[in-house]
C-alpha cells in the first residue's frame, strides 16, 4: 500500500502533465493584457519639482532624502504644478490671516443646531461665491468657518481674488 506522501507526489505529478496539455489552449484563448503598468512616482531617477519651506520651487532629481517632503505634498511633477499648489497655499494663508484680524478666532460649537456656522463656496453653475450655514453638517472649509453671515460676505468682497485662486484655479 502506497503511503501518503508517494500518493501526494504522484497526485502533483498528474497535475503536472494536465497543465502542460491545456497550458497551449489557455494561451491561445487568453486575452493579452496590453496596459501599461504604471511605475510608482517618483522614482530614484526622477526629476522633481519641490516646494520649499521658504516658497521657492526648485528642479533637481528625486532622492530619498526628499521623502518627507514627499510624503507631505510638497513634490510635483511638473514646474506649473508646483506654482499652481504655492499659490493655493499662499491665498490661504492671506485668507486665514485677514479672518483673524477682521472677525477673531470663532470656534464653532458643532453639538449646538442654533448657532450659525457660515462658510463659502464657488457655485459653477452660477459662477460666483455662496454663502452656506452649516448650522448641523460639518463641511470641509479649508479656512474655518465665519460667524455670521455679513462676516462671510464681507470676505467674500475684500479677498474675492484669492478666494478664486483657492476654490477654481
Amino acid at each position: 500500500m502506497a503511503t501518503t506522501k508517494e500518493i501526494l507526489h504522484e497526485v502533483l505529478n498528474k497535475l503536472e502533465e494536465i497543465e502542460e496539455k491545456i497550458k497551449p489552449t489557455f494561451l491561445a484563448s487568453a486575452p493579452i493584457n496590453k496596459k501599461k503598468v504604471l511605475k510608482e512616482w517618483p522614482q530614484i531617477i526622477s526629476i522633481i519639482w519641490v516646494l520649499c519651506t521658504n516658497g521657492d520651487i526648485k528642479s533637481k532629481p528625486y532622492s530619498a532624502i526628499e521623502k518627507d517632503a514627499l510624503i507631505n505634498g510638497n513634490i510635483f511633477r511638473t514646474e506649473a504644478q508646483a506654482k499652481k499648489e504655492a499659490s493655493k497655499r499662499k491665498a490661504l494663508y492671506r485668507i486665514k490671516k485677514y479672518i483673524k484680524e477682521n472677525f477673531g478666532i470663532f470656534v464653532p460649537n458643532w453639538h449646538k443646531n442654533t448657532q450659525e456656522k457660515h462658510t463659502i463656496f464657488y457655485n459653477y453653475d452660477d459662477k460666483n461665491f455662496s454663502i452656506e450655514n452649516c448650522v448641523a453638517i460639518r463641511q470641509y472649509s479649508p479656512y474655518g468657518y465665519l460667524r455670521n453671515k455679513e462676516n462671510a460676505k464681507q470676505l467674500i468682497h475684500e479677498m474675492e481674488q484669492d478666494l478664486l485662486i483657492l476654490h477654481i484655479r
